[in-house]
């Protein structure tokens, strides 16, 4: 049982309770995620099983895809619909037109504050356990790319307004974050009051399990939930290299090989009859492992 599933997590749980379901389902220790999503949002969470957990790495890199809804006029401490609300703007006015020009504006890379409410590390602590503790530290702005970002719809609800949109982004992102950006260059207010996640990488919420399907299917014998390893090299961050028998015997023993390709700084998997063996880096011709599939 090695590879990957495409969880469809519900709002309501941490990523990692997600983990141990999975876990008690499979009978399985070695299943990780490939990325913290909220516990209030919902969407594609990707876990690894075996083996699958060595190429979690390549999917914290993979560009991610979002619905949010972000309700303007209102300020919460967290940035979403858990916080406490701690500012109002109830005069607050904008056209589709208006905000769909904004919106444009927000498209390409841009340096990001991450919230107090993200899991990165400051003072030895997580930001989110600082904030439990009623504190607030600087953080370091980071690049982030926003690929894409749509208006799905603009929209009022009792005299607040309201807009759905879809963004695509480099990781790292934080969608809470950048709805309060929108909100301040429209000289108000916001918050993001709903996140679902529709794609991370090559893995779509449209081919995603709940984990109710994924309990029932493991108890007919299906394994239909679980993507080969192979999946993940389908993008261009990889060279694929077909090795000989020669080669396989050598890559099996953890031995570099000796090939034609020159492809500095590209990850070379290597396959033998269409599947996964090794992963190395080619120096000069000589590529070097640092991850064997056995």
């Amino acid at each position: 049982m090695d590879g990957f599933i495409n969880i469809l997590k519900p709002p309501g749980i941490s990523s990692s309770q997600v983990v141990v379901q999975a876990r008690k389902i499979l009978g399985q220790k070695k299943i990780g995620h490939s990325g913290t999503l909220d516990p209030g949002a919902a969407g594609v969470l990707v876990l690894g099983v075996n083996k699958g957990t060595r190429l979690l790495e390549y999917l914290l890199d993979s560009d991610k895809c979002y619905r949010a809804e972000l309700t303007f006029g209102v300020k919460t401490t967290t940035g979403d619909a858990f916080g406490d609300i701690i500012e109002k703007d109830k005069g607050f006015k904008v056209s589709q037109k208006e905000l769909g020009k904004v919106l444009e504006g927000f498209k390409g890379q841009h340096l990001q504050t991450p919230p107090m409410t993200s899991a990165i590390k400051q003072q030895g602590k997580k930001l989110y356990e600082l904030a439990r503790e009623g504190k607030s530290v600087a953080r370091k702005a980071r690049l982030i790319e926003i690929k894409d970002i749509k208006l799905v719809q603009h929209y009022t609800v009792k005299g607040t307004i309201k807009a759905i949109i879809d963004v695509e982004c480099s990781k790292g992102t934080y969608i809470r974050t950048l709805c309060e950006d929108i909100a301040s260059k429209l000289d108000t207010v916001g918050y993001m009051s709903f996140l679902i996640r529709t794609q991370t990488g090559l893995f779509r919420i449209n081919s995603s399990h709940t984990i109710e399907e994924i309990e029932d299917d493991f108890s007919k014998n299906k394994y239909d939930f679980i993507s080969p390893l192979e999946l993940i090299i389908d993008n261009k961050s990889f060279i694929k290299y077909t090795l000989n028998h020669s080669e396989l015997s050598k890559v099996l023993n953890g031995s570099p090989i000796q090939t034609g390709l020159d492809h500095t700084d590209k990850i070379i998997a290597m396959f033998s009859e269409n599947k996964l063996v090794a992963l190395g880096k080619s120096h000069g011709s000589i590529i070097k492992l640092y991850k064997v599939f056995k």
